[in-house]
């Protein structure tokens, strides 16, 4: 039973800093959505362990930390594919903000040269 304490006590830590960073403004929403839900299921999870152990001897796994730490493993390699996508999608609008970024200071830098010429030769013509 006191293992289980400790479970559900680290689990509610770790939501309430979840929700501590996301009032901070250190978590966007659809990251802070994403880590609540893992905390949720971590206090669920820390709440079920009996249930994970009759789990665990169903699919022949002696050892029912085993169980977690292959669903953790599964989980956190999910996250990990999800943020190297998002890191990809930035990383492309990035590069498309800075390809029109130096358009733009081209532009500008064309028509004040355009400027200027036209303002000499107007001095020119008298």
């Amino acid at each position: 039973m006191f293992p289980q304490v400790i479970s559900v006590l680290v689990s509610l830590l770790f939501l309430v800093q979840v929700m501590y960073f996301t009032s901070k403004h250190k978590l966007k929403d659809q990251q802070a959505f994403l880590w609540i839900i893992i905390s949720f299921a971590g206090l669920i999870i820390a709440i079920s362990i009996p249930l994970f152990n009759r789990v665990a001897a169903m699919l022949g796994i002696s050892y029912m930390p085993a169980l977690i730490f292959l669903l953790a493993f599964l989980i956190i390699l999910s996250i990990v594919l999800y943020q190297t996508t998002v890191l990809s999608d930035q990383q492309e609008k990035i590069k498309n903000l800075v390809q029109e970024l130096a358009y733009l200071k081209k532009d500008l830098r064309d028509t004040r040269n355009n400027m200027n010429n036209r303002g000499s030769d107007q001095y020119d013509n008298r």
